[in-house]
């Protein structure tokens, strides 16, 4: 955006976010929705590391232009819920806070569940993660 206060004539600017930028704020946009439990990259190998590191970026694949973003999320949900309506809260969020952030426009967003775990079970797998 231009300030009108400030002379930008003959500068050339230029925005761009590194792709880590992205997968962070879709990441944390993401563990804001009841029933996701995390975002992973593999269920067995990549879960633990995601579990010990509250890495964000974990499990989240993007392409970002100069203007839109696509996104590849995979997640592990809670079991009973029902999946489409997390997906769209997920889909919601995510873009929401991508365009508020960045002002990039999400074009494509793909959610995979790669399992679902009660969420009981789910807290004593990350207890003895965290051990």
């Amino acid at each position: 955006m231009e300030d009108k206060n400030m002379q930008t004539t003959g500068i050339k600017k230029e925005l761009s976010y590194d792709d880590k930028v992205i997968k962070k704020i879709a990441g944390i946009a993401t563990d804001g929705v009841e029933g996701v439990l995390t975002v992973s990259g593999g269920f067995i190998g990549n879960i633990t590391d995601r579990l010990r590191t509250d890495d964000k970026t974990k499990g989240i694949d993007v392409d970002v232009g100069k203007k839109q973003v696509a996104l590849d999320l995979n997640v592990l949900c809670e079991y009973g819920r029902h999946v489409p309506e997390l997906f769209d809260a997920v889909a919601d969020r995510v873009s929401k806070a991508i365009r508020e952030m960045t002002g990039l426009e999400v074009v494509e967003l793909n959610m995979h569940v790669e399992d679902v775990l009660n969420k009981a079970d789910f807290e004593d797998m990350r207890k003895k993660m965290s051990d």
